[in-house]
């Protein structure tokens, strides 16, 4: 099933509902309008994640699942996975947001504040997987991939960005 809509939905107001109807979302990119905007993708599977959201039931590591969306996603790499894939998942009502180890906030939304929010231990999140084969192609270790506690190798603030700006 898509979700249809005639206008564009701005990112805060998005619901696990939406994204159960339709699993990815793009950005308009609508600078003038201030906001950012999103409407589903016309077709599927995507073979490019760029400027789109996935959302995706995530296995935690106790077997259990939970809803969530996905981005900064690279279909081909997943080594920029580690460092640049965001992710937030729907509970009770919000949005929860999972920041990476380079993030400002990661001290307040960074595995352990997530841990808590969910009520479980860190050892029972992570590593959390995700199949995205029903909607996107591409290398399996990015479509069948996993979200890790941290990375198996941190990267400098400078190592970040030459990452960002030469892929």
């Amino acid at each position: 099933m898509i979700f249809r809509t005639q206008k564009p939905v701005p990112a805060e107001e998005i619901t696990e509902v939406m994204f159960r109807a339709n699993p990815v979302w793009e950005f308009c990119n609508e600078d003038e309008s201030g906001e950012t905007l999103l409407m589903p993708a016309k077709k599927l599977p995507i073979t490019s994640s760029e400027n789109r959201l996935v959302g995706c039931e995530l296995r935690l590591r106790d077997g259990s699942t939970i809803f969530g969306y996905l981005g900064n996603l690279d279909l081909t790499k997943a080594f920029r996975n580690q460092h640049f894939l965001t992710l937030s998942i729907f509970m009770n009502g919000t949005t929860e947001h999972l920041a990476r180890y380079h993030d400002l906030d990661f001290s307040d939304r960074g595995p352990a504040a997530l841990a808590q929010k969910i009520g479980k231990n860190l050892e029972d999140i992570f590593p959390m997987t995700y199949d995205l084969s029903a909607c996107a192609t591409g290398s399996d270790d990015c479509i069948r991939g996993s979200i890790q506690k941290e990375p198996k190798e941190r990267l400098s603030r400078s190592e970040i960005i030459m990452l960002a700006v030469n892929g």
